[in-house]
């Protein structure tokens, strides 16, 4: 993902990595004041992108708000001690506090991802959620249902590299028909906003 991102112009001072190898260990307080500094100062035309790869789960929503009683979660490096990371909170950290005219891409590789959208895509269209929060910014979630395992660890950011390196700018239906073929399972795309697949994917 990092040398995609610089062909699309992004400098590396601008980009903040999590991860175990590179000595920055990805803990629950590590990633919740990364996602803090994402949506720190940003401004309207400005253009964000976010990816996790690891594990995901699923926990009983305490206000009962969530469809089926469950909100998705992603599990930091120190989960069993520190819990997980709910998707009501990224939103809370990031998608609520971005402006009108700020665009948010999220590319998430783990089982049940989420970040509190209130637009799925379906093969008959859009469907909102029972209890949509609605926000300002322009914030899209691309993520495989997976069943979990090791095996699906990288496999919609690869799809997403390999798709934006063939052909840059896809309209929405070339992107997501291109992913799927990619991703050898169903891709899942969620919104903050409803909108027509004519229109154009860009990363800038």
């Amino acid at each position: 993902l990092q040398s995609l991102l610089s062909a699309w112009g992004w400098e590396r001072s601008c980009v903040a990595v999590l991860s175990e190898g590179l000595g920055h260990r990805p803990t629950r307080a590590a990633i919740e004041g990364a996602l803090g500094w994402l949506a720190e100062d940003a401004r309207p035309g400005d253009a964000l992108f976010l990816h996790f790869s690891g594990q995901g789960a699923q926990e009983e929503d305490p206000d009962g708000y969530a469809e089926e009683g469950m909100r998705r979660t992603i599990l930091p490096a120190d989960f069993e001690e520190a819990g997980a990371i709910s998707d009501d909170r990224i939103n809370d950290l990031v998608v609520k506090a971005l402006p009108e005219g700020v665009r948010l891409t999220v590319v998430m590789d783990c089982h049940g991802a989420g970040v509190g959208l209130p637009f799925s895509h379906t093969p008959s269209g859009w469907r909102e959620e029972t209890n949509p929060y609605h926000t300002p910014a322009d914030v899209q979630l691309f993520s495989c249902e997976g069943d979990g395992g090791q095996s699906d660890l990288g496999a919609m950011a690869t799809a997403f590299c390999d798709v934006l390196r063939e052909h840059p700018r896809p309209c929405y239906s070339e992107l997501w028909a291109s992913l799927g073929m990619r991703c050898g399972t169903q891709p899942q795309l969620t919104s903050s906003q409803a909108f027509s697949f004519d229109r154009c994917f860009s990363l800038d």
